[in-house]
């Protein structure tokens, strides 16, 4: 898909992601993809009080994507997902207007990048910690700016979303690694092996520093080989003219796209925009379910530190 057709600038050059039209969907996925199917897990969502927020015909196809269009395996997902961002921190708090959420967008640069035509997947998802000072820098919170600046964009694609995820650690240190507790690497790493939308290709870390080895390891031990496998590490930015065009790399990669600056202002722009609508998503309108399924569980049980979640029964 080109990128005109894909994105449009406001006056501060926001890249606006345009919801995907869920006819196109059908038609691309119509020896898999059957409407009935999505009646069906529609239907059965409707009638539970414990979904996290009601889930669009959209996210429905997503979730029968990720499960081998199985319906009975959908319903697993969804009812597992619900109880994961209910109790995961990630997912708590998640008001793009609150100061908190604001400060976050603050020390961090999300942004949808456009690959080259003829390297496989949709897009990439560019990530850079800002922020020089690690006592600013608060984890949790950067992953949910990342998860839901990257949810708003996978809307606009075709699942599954084939996409790279490219990490610019120019700025961190030591310091801010130590910001990364096991609790949130656990939560990230569950998150990854279980609810994921999309096909994560290759994860490439740029500008890393001396201390990389440490955060290899690191990522190994709570992210699984799986995810591992697929991190490459760049010592700079300069072997990403190898996947992406010159034309759409920001400035200060070496491209001749828009600067840091205005990809910042335009990511704050659009989770500001869809702050309602990201609120809704993930706060929970109902905990009779949750109640159920409540103590004695432990945060080892619903997080494990290999990424592990504790499958529940659903009728």
């Amino acid at each position: 898909m080109s990128q005109s057709k894909r994105i449009h600038f406001s006056l501060v050059f926001a890249m606006e992601p345009v919801v995907l039209d869920v006819a196109k969907v059908y038609e691309s996925q119509k020896d898999v993809l059957k409407k009935e199917d999505v009646m069906a897990l529609k239907e059965w969502a409707d009638s539970k009080k414990f979904y996290a927020a009601e889930f669009d015909e959209l996210e429905l196809i997503f979730f029968l994507c990720e499960c081998e269009y199985d319906v009975e395996k959908a319903k697993k997902r969804i009812t597992n997902a619900t109880i994961f961002q209910s109790r995961s921190s990630i997912f708590q708090n998640m008001d793009f207007r609150s100061d908190e959420l604001k400060a976050a967008m603050d020390t961090v640069l999300v942004s949808c990048l456009t690959l080259k035509d003829e390297i496989p997947g949709q897009l990439a998802i560019y990530m850079r910690v800002l922020c020089e000072d690690a006592k600013l820098v608060n984890a949790s919170n950067l992953i949910k700016v990342f998860i839901s600046y990257s949810y708003l964009w996978f809307r606009s694609e075709v699942p599954p979303v084939n996409h790279i995820l490219i990490v610019d650690l120019d700025v961190v240190t030591l310091a801010h690694l130590g910001t990364l507790d096991l609790r949130t690497l656990r939560e990230l790493s569950c998150f990854y092996n279980h609810f994921y939308f999309g096909t994560l290709m290759k994860v490439h870390l740029i500008n890393v520093g001396p201390w990389i080895d440490r955060l290899l390891g690191l990522l190994k031990t709570t992210m699984g080989r799986e995810f591992s496998e697929k991190i490459c590490v760049h010592r700079d930015a300069s072997n990403l003219h190898e996947f992406m065009a010159l034309g759409h790399l920001p400035k200060e990669l070496g491209g001749d796209f828009l600067s840091f600056n205005q990809l910042h202002v335009g990511m704050k722009e659009l989770l500001e925009k869809h702050a309602d609508e990201l609120m809704n998503k993930y706060k929970v309108h109902s905990s009779g379910f949750l109640q159920i399924h409540s103590a004695p569980h432990t945060e080892p049980d619903l997080f494990g530190v290999d990424g592990t979640f504790r499958q529940l029964e659903v009728d």
